[in-house]
């Protein structure tokens, strides 16, 4: 199933958390989004203080079943199959910028190429295609999520045990292996 697929299934069945224009919206986990009428129906005490400790930890427990029910939820688990992460972590000292490939299976699959310092995360279908967002303390990491075409899941499987991950990471684009990967692995 390809990304536009994987949306056009994900609106019919009404698992999309907003739309806007170009944008749908798939996970959110910014704790500003939450209102105290959320928390407040979430924890079933209209006693709940806007702020207070009560509040926070209940909009901790909402973000956590969140990621949760994303990981773990049906919907998401539209085979996209191999892909190209390109991802750009957003540092204090500037950006660096890496590359992998993944076989994502699921919104588990997603997530688990967060690194582990992102304190909220967002999960978008735009123009882009599938782009992930995981902010931190620093800045702002960005995943963009490129389909392998046939001929880039052959050639992947051929020589996968020829590349190390960290070499991957460590020369985006450079090379024998990303002259492959951008002309004929994603077809640009």
């Amino acid at each position: 199933m390809n990304i536009n697929e994987a949306k056009d299934v994900l609106k019919q069945n009404g698992f999309i958390c907003e739309a806007k224009q170009n944008e749908i919206v798939l996970l959110d986990t910014d704790p500003n989004i939450y209102t105290l009428e959320n928390v407040r129906n979430w924890r079933e005490d209209i006693s709940i203080e806007e702020d207070s400790d009560e509040y926070w930890d209940a909009v901790n427990d909402m973000i956590e079943v969140e990621l949760e029910d994303f990981r773990s939820d049906a919907a998401f688990s539209f085979d996209l199959g191999y892909c190209l992460v390109k991802a750009t972590a957003g540092l204090w000292n500037g950006n660096s910028e890496g590359a992998g490939i993944r076989d994502i299976e699921s919104g588990a699959d997603l997530l688990d190429c967060l690194s582990k310092d992102c304190d909220n995360v967002k999960v978008v279908l735009n123009e882009d295609g599938l782009v992930m967002y995981g902010y931190h303390h620093d800045g702002t990491n960005v995943y963009k999520f490129y389909q392998l075409n046939n001929k880039g899941v052959d050639y992947w499987e051929k020589h996968e045990d020829d590349y190390d991950e960290s070499k991957i990471l460590q020369n985006l684009f450079r090379g024998k292996m990303a002259k492959k990967i951008t002309k004929e692995m994603i077809g640009f």
